[in-house]
C-alpha cells in the first residue's frame, strides 16, 4: 500500500511540476527579452527593437545550446558574473564621476559627508528621533 501511495504521489508532483517549470522557463525568456531591450535602447543607445525580438534571440541561444548538449560549468557563469558586476558598477560610476568632473570644472563643489555633516541640518537630519 505504501509504494503504491509513494507512486501516486511522485508522479501526481512530477505533473505540477512540469506547468511550474515551463512557466518559469517562458517567463525568464520574456523577462530577458524586456530587460535586454531596455539596455540596448535605453542605455547603450542602440536600436529600438520590440522586446520579442530580443525574446526570440535568448529562445534561440537557449536551444543552440540545449541541442548541442553544452552544460554551463561552474567557471563559465563564475566568469559571466564577474563581467555582469563589471558592467553594473561600470553603469553606476562612470556617469558619477562625469558629472563630478563636469561640476568641478563649472567650479561648483560636490556634496560630501563633511558638507552635509559641516551644516546643522546633516547633524539634525542624523541624529532625529521618532
Amino acid at each position: 500500500m505504501r509504494e503504491t501511495v509513494a507512486g501516486i504521489s511522485a508522479v501526481g508532483s512530477g505533473l505540477v511540476a512540469l506547468p511550474g517549470y515551463f512557466c518559469a522557463y517562458a517567463g525568464s525568456v520574456v523577462f530577458g527579452g524586456v530587460v535586454m531591450g531596455e539596455l540596448v535602447h535605453g542605455t547603450l543607445n542602440g536600436p529600438n527593437l520590440p522586446w520579442y525580438v530580443w525574446a526570440s534571440i535568448f529562445w534561440a541561444a537557449s536551444s543552440i545550446l540545449g541541442y548541442f548538449k553544452v552544460e554551463l560549468s561552474a567557471k563559465v557563469l563564475t566568469i559571466s558574473l564577474f563581467l555582469e558586476v563589471v558592467i553594473v558598477v561600470a553603469c553606476d560610476v562612470l556617469p558619477r564621476c562625469k558629472a563630478a568632473s563636469s561640476a568641478r570644472s563649472k567650479g561648483a563643489s560636490i556634496r560630501g559627508p563633511v558638507r552635509v555633516f559641516g551644516t546643522g541640518n546633516g547633524k539634525r537630519y542624523s541624529f532625529a528621533r521618532n
